[in-house]
């Protein structure tokens, strides 16, 4: 009787590893194309999305050129391929994660590391069995919703993603018309003799030539001197004169000091009203310093991204060397990784 209970007992867990295993065989075996729906800051984007195992790969426009990224789910790194360059470039996900233009990652990396798994349910999304998970981060009144994910099982992977701040939705990616289908391997790969390039290896005919929209308003932006202190607010757009020889240091206080009350602001080198230069994007409580500047740069241009930071400025000869209080990690990031 005893041998019995175990051989049934051992029939029932090899059915049930079988039926595992044809579940992650299943998971892993997928692969289908999609249209990827982004919408964000009242903008919408559609791009072609294919998913293949454990990789995935969306076509898109950077900087005027287009691009189609690749992420492999163990890799680190992303990767641009730039056709027209026949090269790539790799970059770190978290970039990504920083610049939100990957809600994907966002969720893979920030959601399930910084924040907490609220609840988890099952509902269908698109005729697709999902789990929806909904993760929240401590606010001043208690747990605030920071993001949703619906994940296919069919596929172990998100097919609809929106993020919050302060319960309000500030941006979301679904994946549309999805059509389960062999996918040529080559959609995955980097094509052969493609080299890897850096951003200033794009030839300048190749980058777009109308000007972004605020770059129209800086004509108009009021202009500071040196020193000052002032709070700016989201979307501002100010000049700073920039005396000859000197050092520019700009001290940043954000309205809080959580993440989610971070501003972010990037600054500019300007010549004769001409930007010249991306100097980076900053955030939190941060110092930047500008000690070398491209030659003839007569303007620092500050662009503020989010939220409402207050600024302290002032300019020292290049000689004297200053002590500066860092009070937060800097979050600055490769502009060259931000999507139009």
């Amino acid at each position: 009787m005893g041998k019995n209970k175990f051989r049934t007992l051992g029939v029932l867990l090899g059915i049930a590893l079988l039926f595992s295993m044809s579940n992650i065989c299943s998971a892993l075996a997928a692969s289908f194309v999609a249209q990827m729906v982004m919408e964000m800051k009242g903008k919408k984007t559609v791009s072609p999305f294919y998913f293949k195992d454990s990789v995935y790969r969306f076509d898109t426009v950077q900087n005027g050129v287009p691009v189609y990224m690749l992420i492999k789910r163990k890799d680190p790194f992303m990767t641009m391929v730039i056709p027209s360059e026949k090269g790539y470039m790799r970059a770190p996900k978290q970039m990504a994660v920083l610049m939100k233009n990957n809600l994907f990652e966002a969720h893979f990396y920030a959601s399930k590391k910084f924040y907490k798994l609220a609840s988890k349910s099952e509902e269908k999304l698109a005729n697709f069995n999902c789990i929806k998970e909904v993760y929240t981060i401590e606010g001043a009144a208690g747990p605030e919703k920071v993001s949703i994910a619906w994940v296919a099982a069919r596929f172990d992977f998100p097919i609809k993603i929106i993020t919050y701040h302060k319960e309000k939705e500030l941006a979301r990616v679904e994946l549309r018309n999805i059509e389960e289908k062999q996918l040529d391997p080559s959609l995955f790969q980097i094509p052969v003799g493609y080299k890897e390039i850096k951003p200033s290896d794009i030839k300048a005919s190749k980058r777009p030539k109308t000007k972004p929209g605020w770059l129209k308003k800086v004509k108009n932006a009021p202009v500071l001197t040196l020193p000052f202190e002032k709070v700016l607010q989201e979307g501002d757009i100010v000049r700073v004169e920039v005396p000859k020889g000197h050092t520019i240091t700009f001290k940043m206080e954000s309205p809080g000091p959580s993440r989610e009350q971070w501003a972010h602001i990037e600054y500019f080198a300007f010549k004769k009203g001409k930007k010249i230069k991306n100097l980076g994007e900053y955030g939190g409580f941060t110092t930047a310093r500008f000690k070398e500047l491209p030659a003839g740069t007569d303007e620092i241009v500050i662009r503020v991204l989010k939220r409402s930071p207050r600024i302290k400025a002032q300019s020292d000869l290049s000689n004297i060397i200053e002590a500066v209080t860092i009070k937060a990690r800097t979050t600055k990031m490769l502009s060259s990784f931000s999507f139009a």
